[in-house]
């Protein structure tokens, strides 16, 4: 979807990347926007991501009132206390998680743009 997403960008720039490269722009530089483009989209999916997870935690209790299906079948383990102990690292690797994806894709779809 993030590939998709890079590739409707740059064909929605192609008359600007195409300026850019008759002008003598080399590949760095055309590629240079749409990769900070994907750290940004990175960056604010994982931010995005880590809210919507918090608020499902949250929300579990009142949508199955009772005993969780996660504490009858793994007895002494709470599974929104291991989230909400652990949401900094689970925030880091999905950060680092978004940002690599989107980045490679932006990568990849600009290098297809630019061998044809």
């Amino acid at each position: 979807m993030v590939f998709n997403t890079v590739r409707l960008a740059i064909y929605s720039n192609r008359d600007e990347i195409g300026v850019m490269r008759l002008v003598g722009a080399s590949n760095i530089f055309v590629r240079g926007p749409y990769i900070v483009e994907g750290l940004i989209g990175g960056f604010f999916s994982a931010i995005i991501s880590t809210i919507f997870i918090v608020l499902v935690i949250g929300a579990i209790p009142f949508i199955f009132p009772g005993s969780s299906y996660m504490d009858v079948s793994l007895p002494g383990f709470s599974f929104s206390g291991y989230v909400y102990s652990n949401i900094f690292k689970l925030f880091i690797y999905q950060l680092l998680f978004g940002i690599f994806v989107a980045t490679v894709s932006s990568f990849i779809a600009v290098r297809k743009y630019l061998r044809s």
